[in-house]
């Protein structure tokens, strides 16, 4: 979505640009964009893609070193938080292409090593247009924030302890870009992590600054709220935007409550003051699951979000500590010192999954541990020195006969048409689900239901129904008011959680897909009918709205990228979805699941290549009562927070993405697949 914006943006600004100056009758085409959604002007000169697109293309060997020159922004997430992306980039250095990073927080020292590049090709820029002042408040967020904002933005305080002393060289110039001027509007940027739940740190913060009832002149302090949910939607995006416009218009103080979005390239103008909390999401891959876990927020990620103020004028910027990150720690001086060295760019290869490298170890034919070593060595990856290890060596090897146990790939070190017709789903969900979704595609008549179920269990790969409630419960728990729909808890298959996410994703589908866009809803009316209607069903089946409507964007998102990822399958293609190429939810006839097709999509389900396979056993807690867990070989795997029903004598039963073996716990019950934490 911000390549298709970004590109579209630059598009328009150089058409206008092109017709102000009466240059020619037609506007040449310099700005497009590719994503998996949407492509706009492919032909232009200067393309925005995606981080997907960008993989792809690398791995494909798309780009020619006499024609292209790849252009990365925000460097140091963009490269650090994606394996993939690190991959992409070594293959295209290595073919000669030409590669430049951009980032405004990272280490230039350690580039040249890390890189292979003279210290002759950094170029830094490190004037400050305008000064930030930096100041932590000593408590959590939550504590914090309704002060902060009262006495910074409603009492406009120029004592407050958080700006800078009398006798500060800055003193004077803070206080006359920020309270010099109170004919214009002053806003607050809130930097938080968590965005949907009713313990969510928007939720709380939100509801802390309205039952405070601040108010400036009367009027009461207005609230914004800034995530992806707005920057994907360009109609979302143009709401906030207006709110926005009219606080501004109307010189009112304001504040912005933002997820870790703020991060990457959004700028408002009348921002003064950014309050960042000191912790923030990172991705712990474990097995092959992609798992959130809360850290201290990376310093150059701080900055970054601090960065948000400071554009026009002086600001100010404030830590709260919530996990105690060790710059919480220090004291004014060296939080404001210009010697505060920012962190290297991490190299996700180092310690993230090694299945995308695995992939093309094989797409390079590379048979024997010597041919991987000096391959890997030739490549000169960042992550090089960690990834030529015994113990990440040998992890490569583990997921290479991963890759060979579900067909992918052959004994010979070559891939199979199935491997390589899964190849652009390599790191995009559970690949056994690829698997099945491209052999079934593979068929001159594919089963359309089959089809469609592996379509949402791919786009579902790391979601649980579970995941989806308000209050977190087991699906055997699930109870719901009376629906006002053909829908209820009790109607949603309780042998499996995916075909129990295909029903809802399905139902919705028919009941909302062709309207839930408001960009293709035909009438404005018919789009808030279908996200009323969608609040209703959620309402009913105990559900957090925001999180269904994330999962049914996933699923679009899937259901787009297939015709192109099976171009040369046209009759698979028409015969699943008809003559109209699917780009969303809306475009699918969507099929129910009789009780048949649930038992034949279990056994399908059962059969899935490459399934690890665990023990189920009880241990006593301190208490003497039973605690479950799963346990391979007499090795714990992980603790349940939960527990499904076990069916009267069904043995093996498949929960989610684990094969069960043996029997249930004494009590009858099988874990609940959404406490996962180890697969392998």
């Amino acid at each position: 979505m911000i390549a298709d914006e970004q590109g579209a943006y630059m598009h328009e600004t150089f058409r206008k640009l092109f017709a102000s100056q009466q240059l020619g009758p037609r506007t040449p085409f310099l700005f497009g964009s590719v994503s998996s959604s949407k492509t706009l002007r492919p032909d232009a000169p200067i393309i925005f893609v995606t981080t997907g697109i960008f993989t792809l293309r690398a791995r494909a060997g798309e780009f020619d070193p006499l024609r292209d020159r790849v252009i990365i922004d925000e460097a140091h997430e963009t490269i650090g938080q994606n394996p993939d992306v690190e991959l992409a980039i070594t293959i295209c250095r290595q073919a000669g292409v030409k590669v430049d990073y951009m980032s405004a927080t990272v280490d230039t020292t350690s580039i040249p090593d890390l890189l292979g590049i003279a210290p002759d090709n950094i170029i830094v820029a490190n004037k400050q247009r305008h000064p930030i002042y930096i100041s932590t408040t000593g408590r959590t967020m939550r504590e914090s924030i309704v002060e902060v904002v009262t006495d910074l933005l409603i009492r406009r305080n120029q004592d407050s302890p958080l700006l800078p002393a009398p006798n500060h060289a800055l003193r004077e110039r803070i206080i006359a870009d920020l309270f010099g001027d109170e004919r214009r509007a002053h806003g607050l940027l809130v930097a938080i992590n968590s965005l949907s739940g009713s313990n969510s740190d928007a939720v709380v913060i939100q509801k802390q600054l309205k039952e405070a009832r601040l108010q400036s002149n009367s009027t009461p302090l207005a609230v914004l709220e800034l995530s992806s949910k707005q920057t994907k939607n360009p109609a979302e995006m143009a709401r906030f935007t207006e709110a926005l416009a009219k606080v501004e218009q109307r010189a009112e103080p304001y504040v912005v409550v933002a997820t870790s979005v703020i991060e990457m390239g959004v700028t408002i103008g009348t921002l003064d003051f950014a309050v960042t909390m000191d912790s923030g999401y990172e991705n712990v891959v474990v097995g092959d699951r992609s798992l959130p876990t809360v850290t201290p927020l990376p310093f150059n990620s701080l900055k970054q979000r601090l960065g948000r103020v400071g554009r026009r004028r002086a600001g100010i910027g404030i830590i709260t500590t919530d996990v105690g990150a060790p710059y919480t720690e220090f004291g004014r001086e060296k939080l404001n010192s210009p010697d505060l060295e920012y962190e290297p760019v991490r190299t996700p290869l180092a310690k993230a999954s090694l299945l995308s490298l695995a992939y093309y170890t094989f797409e390079r034919g590379w048979l024997t541990p010597a041919e991987i070593g000096e391959g890997l060595a030739r490549l000169r990856l960042p992550s090089r020195r960690a990834l030529l290890t015994i113990p990440r060596l040998t992890q490569l090897v583990e997921e290479r006969r991963y890759l060979m146990r579900l067909g992918v790939a052959d004994t010979d070190a070559n891939l199979t048409s199935a491997g390589r017709s899964v190849g652009p789903w390599i790191g995009d969900g559970y690949l056994p689900y690829a698997v099945r979704l491209q052999a079934e595609l593979a068929k001159p008549t594919p089963d359309r239901l089959g089809t469609l179920f592996w379509i949402v269990a791919l786009a579902c790969s790391d979601s649980t129904l579970s995941g989806l409630m308000r209050s977190r419960v087991s699906l055997d728990q699930m109870t719901g008011a009376p629906s006002p729909f053909d829908l209820t808890a009790d109607q949603l298959c309780r042998s499996n959680e995916l075909i129990a996410l295909y029903q809802v994703v399905a139902f919705c589908g028919r009941a909302f897909g062709p309207y839930l866009d408001e960009q293709r809803a035909p009438l404005l009316s018919l789009h808030r009918a279908s996200l009323s209607g969608l609040d209703r069903l959620c309402e009913a089946l105990g559900m957090d709205t925001n999180k269904v409507k994330e999962l049914l964007t996933r699923v679009s998102a899937v259901i787009a990228r297939v015709p192109k990822v099976n171009r040369d399958r046209p009759g698979a293609i028409k015969h699943v979805f008809g003559t109209r190429t699917p780009r969303a939810l809306g475009d699918v006839a969507w099929p129910t699941i009789t009780d048949r097709d649930v038992d034949r999509l279990t056994t399908g389900l059962h059969q899935l290549p490459g399934r690890p396979a665990l023990q189920l056993d009880v241990e006593e807690r301190k208490d003497g009562t039973p605690m479950l867990f799963w346990a391979s070989g007499g090795r714990r795997i992980c603790r349940a927070g939960s527990a499904v029903t076990a069916p009267n004598g069904s043995t093996p039963r498949f929960s989610g993405r684990v094969l069960l073996l043996h029997r249930p716990t004494p009590e009858g019950f099988w874990l609940d697949v959404a406490h996962v934490t180890e697969l392998r």
